[in-house]
């Protein structure tokens, strides 16, 4: 096992190898591609196009090390999950930097690492999960009518990995156990049949990950998820599973406020650094049991949790607490995530758990001035949430998210 400690220092020195020229959710192939050119000239990395999306965007593989255990991992094969593509690079850069020379010569002998950091670049150009014809790629594995999907399937029967890394970002629902704290990354071994059986490869991929876990705990503790392991026959993971390649999905999840997504970022790069150093070192013999003590996600969070807000319904006054969770809505011109809250609760939430909850108790929740609807028919009709608390000394407070 490696040693927390010498995770612990690298944790601290990640901010030297963080990749500065990305910082945003809204990550495009223009934004990685003056790093792609970078990688070109750096006589480590191996760095070729492999193919093309729909719209013609290149796709990149950039490849490290010459060791005899081969690791595939590719990022963004949904749009709008770039978490993971920021944390390749920062491994990226930590591979080549002189302060850990001797973790990346022991990398590059016993690994070869290909990295496929932006698969879907046209759907990462408009923010969205699926490519530009509207197809979901990680739901074309069989068919394979998109040419990503067809790249990603070739890249897999060729070099045959012994591990595959499926990397994702998950939604801000997640928490790790009813009542607990936000998944702020959750791992998988994905299933290949409907009674998720558990052969030796999703053994090997259950031992790495419970490794990993182990390392996180001490960062993140209680951050963890496991997501759930349902059989999905057109998915990637699990195809991928089918061929006998051990599979890793992780997804990225949240930390309160951070809306760029830095935290969950450098967790990700740590995991990826921690499951690298327990492959060079071997994992055979590891209990793959303890993949099961990870909590399962669990979709508990909601954005915004009022308690014991009181709503008039015709000449009725009610105590509820309203649950609110963010949408997102791109602006092309200031080519950036704007957020507006929805109501997506109301009632009896004392299960939920919320980053921001607020309680209401003797006060009025009430539309805001020149709104012509009351609140109970803005929740019915489900619209944003555009209230204020009004106190019971009358007073108005705006509510914001």
């Amino acid at each position: 096992m490696i040693d927390v400690q010498s995770i612990q220092e690298l944790s601290e020195f990640y901010p030297q190898i963080k990749e500065a020229r990305l910082g945003k959710r809204w990550t495009k192939f223009k934004d990685i591609a003056p790093l792609i050119e970078a990688c070109k000239q750096k006589g480590e990395l191996e760095t070729v196009q492999i193919g093309d999306s729909l719209l013609a965007t290149p796709i990149y593989q950039i490849k490290f090390g010459n060791g005899p255990r081969k690791l595939l991992l590719w990022s963004q094969m949904h749009g709008n999950e770039s978490t993971a593509t920021m944390a390749l690079f920062d491994l990226l850069n930590w591979l080549l930097c002189d302060e850990y020379a001797s973790w990346s010569a022991l990398i590059k002998k016993e690994l070869t690492l290909y990295i496929v950091p932006m698969l879907n670049p046209d759907g990462a150009e408009v923010f969205t999960r699926e490519n530009s014809l509207g197809i979901d790629i990680n739901r074309d594995a069989i068919t394979m009518q998109t040419p990503e999907a067809q790249l990603l399937m070739k890249l897999c029967k060729d070099i045959r990995p012994d591990f595959a890394f499926n990397l994702h970002d998950q939604r801000r629902i997640f928490t790790t156990g009813i009542g607990a704290k936000p998944a702020t990354l959750s791992f998988l071994t994905p299933s290949f049949d409907q009674t998720k059986t558990i052969e030796a490869n999703r053994q090997r991929s259950m031992q790495l990950i419970s490794l990993v876990n182990r390392v996180l705990q001490h960062f993140i503790p209680d951050q963890i998820g496991r997501y759930d392991d349902s059989f999905y026959p057109r998915a990637f993971g699990d195809n991928i599973q089918k061929l006998g390649i051990p599979t890793i999905l992780i997804e990225s999840g949240w930390e309160g406020g951070d809306w760029e997504k830095q935290m969950p970022r450098k967790w990700n790069f740590i995991a990826l650094v921690s499951a690298m150093l327990e492959v060079c070192e071997g994992i055979s013999g590891k209990d793959y049991q303890k993949y099961f003590e990870i909590p399962e996600n669990k979709d508990y969070l909601l954005d915004v949790l009022v308690k014991n807000a009181v709503i008039k319904v015709g000449s009725h006054l009610l105590k509820v607490d309203v649950g609110i969770n963010l949408i997102e809505k791109l602006d092309f011109e200031k080519q950036e995530i704007q957020y507006f809250g929805r109501i997506d609760g109301v009632g009896d939430l004392r299960f939920n758990r919320a980053y921001q909850e607020f309680d209401a108790e003797g006060a009025q929740l009430l539309p805001l001035r020149g709104c012509t609807q009351e609140i109970s028919e803005l929740i019915s009709l489900g619209q944003k949430p555009r209230f204020m608390f009004l106190d019971k000394n009358g007073k108005e407070n705006i509510f914001s998210m």
